[in-house]
């Protein structure tokens, strides 16, 4: 789950108390963590077990506003987790405000087969500013992109693990 410091209690504090009992597990990516905010979200989501990585400040400058602020987290938190986690057949990537049901997950990915290089989530057309020098009506760069959540196979991540952070300098240097 991504999240961060300006929003992690009050967003994850929900979340706890709601859809994460479902899970056994969750990671929670977050830029930093205010004092007392793991142990409160700890209690609220037991039994699971929940585990707490800081990023840091993962921006290489300042950005306008908290919404724009939270973007770098994303590319980190995937290599982080994919990188502690090599085994897995399924990575599933959500924000802290979504509401995962884990059976329709489940359900979800159990029509398409692991060992394909595959990413499943709602696809959006990436902005003028990111296509950089490309006509935004003509041609459109997809991404799957948090809201509900993005599921990725190990395949497709072997395969891209190694460019997230390159890309994520990319995308926080100033003509991005």
């Amino acid at each position: 789950v991504w999240s961060g410091y300006e929003v992690v209690l009050d967003r994850m504090s929900a979340a706890c108390e709601t859809w994460v009992r479902q899970f056994k597990e969750i990671n929670i990516y977050s830029d930093f963590y205010p004092e007392g905010t793991k142990e409160i979200l700890q209690e609220k989501a037991n039994p699971t077990k929940l585990v707490f990585i800081e990023l840091g400040d993962c921006s290489q400058r300042w950005f306008a506003n908290p919404w724009t602020r939270a973007q770098p987290r994303f590319l980190k938190a995937m290599e982080h987790m994919y990188r502690a986690n090599t085994s897995k057949k399924w990575y599933f990537f959500c924000d802290d405000d979504s509401f995962p049901i884990m059976r329709n997950l489940m359900k979800e990915i159990s029509e398409f087969n692991y060992l394909d290089s595959k990413v499943l989530g709602h696809f959006y057309c990436a902005w003028p500013e990111v296509v950089y020098g490309r006509n935004h009506n003509d041609q459109c760069l997809n991404f799957a992109q948090g809201g509900a959540g993005v599921a990725i196979t190990r395949k497709y991540f072997s395969r891209i693990v190694d460019n997230l952070t390159a890309c994520n300098n990319k995308y926080t240097a100033a003509l991005y």
